[in-house]
Parts: structure tokens; sequence; C-alpha cells
């Protein structure tokens, strides 16, 4: 089954109640219910956005580490 319906299912809610809780509107959640196959989209978009930030984060820890060793040196 669909993780979005059981979702909605197991609380109990209404599509309106979800698509409000969700920020979207009824329609959008409704697209979300019938067309699971956009959540693996959506998942692996948010799964590479989340390297893409993490590796730019460790990235920057390791210039600035470079910056401060430098300094020390000096």
């Amino acid at each position: 089954m669909n993780p979005v319906k059981r979702m909605r299912e197991e609380k109990g809610w209404s599509q309106a109640e979800c698509a409000d809780c969700a920020g979207i509107s009824q329609q959008h959640w409704s697209y979300l219910e019938n067309r699971p196959e956009i959540l693996n989209i959506l998942y692996a978009g948010m799964a590479s956005l989340a390297k893409g930030l993490r590796t730019n984060y460790v990235g920057l820890l390791m210039e600035r580490r470079k910056d401060a060793v430098a300094v020390e040196e000096m």
C-alpha cells in the first residue's frame, strides 16, 4: 500500500486534514496517494540534496581547518 495513504488511514485523518498539515492542496495530496511512484522520486531527490549539503559542509569545515592551521603557523 502507498505509504502516504497508509499513514493517513492509520491517523484516521481526511485528505483535507493531511493536505493542510503538509502545507499542500488537497488535489496534490490526492495525487500523492494515487501515484506512489512520485514518492520515490521525491525521496531520491531529498537524499541527493542531503548528500550534497553534507559534502559541501565537510568541504567548508576542511577549508576552515586549513585557514586555522595557516594562521597558527604564522
